[in-house]
């Protein structure tokens, strides 16, 4: 059959996509063509070609129901891996958890407490949801600690003292966080059976 008889059932922007969709269809026993179309300048294209997939116009159908069937099986893979529900999965009342609402994870926890780029304040028990007391009192602390420094730079002692500071509350705060993140996921676990069991 000549190209020109040929009929496009799908244009895809990567050549990989468009060798799975051939060898789909060529699998199903449907002629394919792959043809490379310039993209249109005026609207433009985030890549350099467009490909067309082109079958026989009695076998159009079928390609479109197989390609179809082939990206909503690439989006249920996609949904899986996310671990998130599909939009037909959902409830009409589902929605996203609120901050509130979200369990957090001791991993995160410790790395905001190594490596976030405020050296006095105690972000991995902030983002743990400890009490609110405990990183009050650790920020304040370290800034007195930091404005004494700046008023008595002279003395050399008070820059030891604050690197030691700094350094108390990053392990404080790495070590302390992950107790709060567990004390926390417990509260929202109990939270969640008693919602549970009133359902």
């Amino acid at each position: 059959m000549t190209s020109a008889a040929l009929v496009a059932v799908a244009t895809l922007r990567d050549e990989g996509a468009a060798d799975v969709a051939r060898e789909l269809l060529e699998e199903r026993g449907i002629e394919v063509e792959l043809r490379e179309v310039a993209p249109n300048r005026y609207f433009g294209s985030p890549t350099a070609v467009e490909i067309e997939v082109r079958v026989p116009p009695d076998r159009a159908a079928d390609a479109r129901e197989a390609l179809a069937a082939l990206e909503e099986e690439l989006e249920a893979a996609a949904v899986a891996e996310a671990g998130v529900a599909r939009a037909e999965d959902e409830r009409p009342g589902d929605a996203l958890p609120t901050v509130e609402e979200r369990p957090k994870r001791v991993s995160w926890a410790v790395a905001l407490a190594l490596i976030f780029p405020v050296p006095f304040l105690p972000v991995g028990l902030l983002y743990a949801r400890a009490p609110k007391l405990l990183p009050l009192a650790l920020t304040a602390l370290s800034l007195s600690v930091l404005a004494v420094g700046n008023l008595t730079r002279h003395w050399g002692l008070i820059d030891v003292g604050m690197g030691l500071v700094f350094v108390g509350v990053r392990v404080i705060d790495a070590l302390s966080a992950p107790f709060f993140v567990v004390r926390w996921n417990r509260r929202l676990a109990r939270k969640g059976a008693s919602a549970d069991a009133h359902a």
